[in-house]
């Protein structure tokens, strides 16, 4: 995502912190994660990379858990549980396209769910 930083011009240090928030709202993370999760799996997919959704489906828990539980997102409360839910939303998403071979159509209908009910992980809010 951040692969590598230009500058054009002279490089020092700042003299205060740097605030960098990239999210603007949460229709901008809902993109952002979409975004992201199309960049990774299409990566994975030119490694040769496999998966299921079955696969998808175990490894955004795992992300879920690892993020709210074994790092201690629930110590920050509704914050903690919003993060671990959008680290396994962006995984999920992530090995459910590599499963479809990185076609993005399928992905959305996956994610649609049965008889067009949601199964939960969106692109857009909605």
């Amino acid at each position: 995502m951040h692969e590598k930083v230009v500058v054009n011009g002279k490089v020092s240090r700042l003299s205060h912190p740097l605030e960098h928030d990239s999210i603007a709202d949460l229709a901008d993370a809902h993109d952002k994660i979409g975004r992201y999760a199309q960049a990774s799996a299409a990566r994975m997919l030119a490694e040769g990379k496999k998966s299921s959704i079955s696969k998808a489906v175990l490894r955004s828990v795992w992300a879920y858990m690892n993020s709210y539980v074994f790092r201690l997102g629930f110590l920050d409360g509704s914050t903690g549980a919003m993060v671990a839910a959008y680290s396994a939303g962006y995984t999920y998403q992530k090995w459910a396209l590599v499963a479809l071979g990185g076609k993005s159509r399928c992905a959305e209908e996956s994610r649609a769910g049965v008889n067009g009910k949601s199964a939960g992980f969106r692109n857009r809010p909605g």
